[in-house]
């Protein structure tokens, strides 16, 4: 059996939960994300062979991607259940590999969906939830969104919940901003559909969001979970970003400028005292942006894609604020908006896929390893 820690999802993947202007929106994108998985299928075989096992589909229509992790149930022998990156697709069949499985054709009622990250929704209300990593090696701090307005949804942590609406260890807290952090959905209040992209793994996810119609290329990036924390032990090393304005008319506020702290929020500072604090970034010297006012794409000294990495994140607001760790999974493109959102390229023996965050109007230009472990 397989578990794939690092998976990602978008918007125009078949069954992907629509986005838009409307009350509950954001909640069913977390639902589908995070917990539920989306585009249940039956197929009609799996069969193995030499190492590869294929599932087929006499109609077509499956709807799966390459690169996109799969979860696979019901099926006997019991190993090929569990979660499978797509390594191979076409119309009538979707393929990954099942190393040191024998050759044959699985039996059972055989399930497949659009793998989950597998976190938990602890607590639910009228357009609101609460969520929470599952994974016991993080900090395992709470998500809570308040969906209730059709054009933005407003998010914050809490280091202990005990309903929907009660909690302590706010981060942000209260005095630093009254509503949390936003997570627009739509410069509209409408079912008009938006474009996005959410990637993560078991302690983190980052969700990009298309969502202003004048702007429809450029990605808002809101974030929350775990840093990669160079500290041991550090409990509170939970983030949550997203917009410091609480009806934002712009995309792309600040995720993309690494040296802005605007709306950016650990729980707690590395002391391990007190309460929350913002934060700031640092990648390359080559530029304080993520794939903007950078380098040449491509590279004049090799025709290629250079992306830098760690991408760290500081202890507060200063540049010579201690380091804390960095951004779990993240590489910052050193160059001036390289190829186009949602391009999946091969980096040494790894795959990344690149996403368009924006800087207020201008798109600009992240990575993230899909292939390998963000931890």
């Amino acid at each position: 059996m397989s578990t794939v820690p690092v998976k990602w999802f978008m918007s125009t993947m078949q069954g992907a939960p629509r986005l838009s202007g409307t009350a509950g929106d954001m909640i069913g994108l977390l639902d589908a994300c995070l917990i539920n998985g989306f585009n249940v299928t039956a197929p009609n075989s799996l069969a193995v062979l030499g190492g590869i096992a294929s599932l087929y589909y006499s109609g077509g229509g499956h709807g799966y991607v390459l690169h996109q992790v799969i979860a696979v149930s019901g099926a006997t022998p019991e190993a090929l259940n569990g979660e499978w990156r797509v390594t191979e697709v076409d119309a009538n069949y979707v393929r990954f590999a099942a190393p040191g499985e024998p050759d044959g054709t699985a039996s059972g009622t055989i399930g497949v969906r659009a793998a989950p990250l597998g976190w938990d929704k602890v607590f639910s209300g009228t357009n609101k939830a609460v969520y929470r990593s599952t994974d016991v090696a993080g900090t395992r701090l709470y998500l809570r969104v308040d969906d209730t307005a059709a054009q933005y949804t407003y998010a914050r942590g809490y280091e202990e919940m005990t309903d929907v609406d009660t909690g302590t260890g706010l981060f942000p807290t209260a005095a630093q901003s009254s509503w949390g952090v936003t997570w627009p959905k739509s410069n509209q209040a409408s079912t008009s559909a938006r474009n996005w992209l959410v990637i993560g793994d078991t302690r983190i996810v980052y969700a990009f969001v298309a969502w202003s119609s004048n702007y429809s290329d450029n990605y808002d990036g809101n974030v929350f979970g775990d840093i990669q924390s160079f500290k041991d032990a550090d409990t509170y090393s939970s983030i949550i970003f997203g917009t410091n304005s609480q009806t934002p008319v712009f995309p792309g506020q600040y995720f993309s400028q690494l040296n802005k702290t605007d709306g950016k929020y650990i729980s707690r500072a590395l002391s391990q005292t007190g309460a929350a604090i913002l934060v700031a970034s640092v990648g390359s010297g080559v530029t304080t942006f993520l794939g903007l006012t950078a380098a040449t794409y491509p590279a004049p000294a090799d025709n290629g894609l250079h992306l830098h990495e760690p991408v760290l994140i500081l202890d507060g607001t200063s540049a010579t604020s201690p380091v804390r760790g960095q951004y779990p999974g993240l590489l910052q493109c050193v160059q001036n908006i390289p190829l186009s959102h949602a391009d999946i390229v091969q980096i040494g023996g790894d795959y990344v896929i690149l996403v368009a965050a924006a800087y207020s109007a201008i798109q600009g230009r992240c990575a993230f390893y899909l292939t390998r472990p963000w931890r």
